[in-house]
């Protein structure tokens, strides 16, 4: 039996940081913050959420920060952008089947007995 298990990729959130300096450039309201959320999903629906990664880069130079080696006032702007951004309820699909699934089959098996 073909079982097909995939990892999809959604970007929850773009943000431009309006507080903090490129490190590199020193130009200001250029980091633009990327919230990235990873979903399993299985024969194209998505079952549940595995990971969320925020990357932050420099729009004028293009420099791209190190997860986890940014400069501390990046990375406490980081923490906020990542808490603030959820994972939408759709994400759940897979899940929500499956538990509507085994109610269906709890009532049927109470029903025939």
């Amino acid at each position: 039996m073909f079982i097909y298990f995939d990892l999809h990729r959604v970007v929850l959130r773009r943000e431009t940081s309006y507080r903090e300096q490129c490190p590199r450039c020193k130009s200001s309201k250029s980091i633009i913050y990327t919230v990235t959320a990873f979903c399993q999903r299985v024969y194209f629906i998505p079952v549940f959420p595995t990971e969320k990664i925020v990357r932050a880069r420099c729009r004028k130079c293009g420099l791209k920060m190190k997860l986890g080696k940014e400069p501390l006032n990046i990375q406490a702007e980081i923490k906020i952008i990542a808490s603030e951004a959820k994972y939408p309820y759709w994400m759940y699909t897979g899940l929500f089947l499956i538990g509507l699934l085994l109610l269906i089959i709890t009532v049927m098996v109470f029903i025939n007995s």
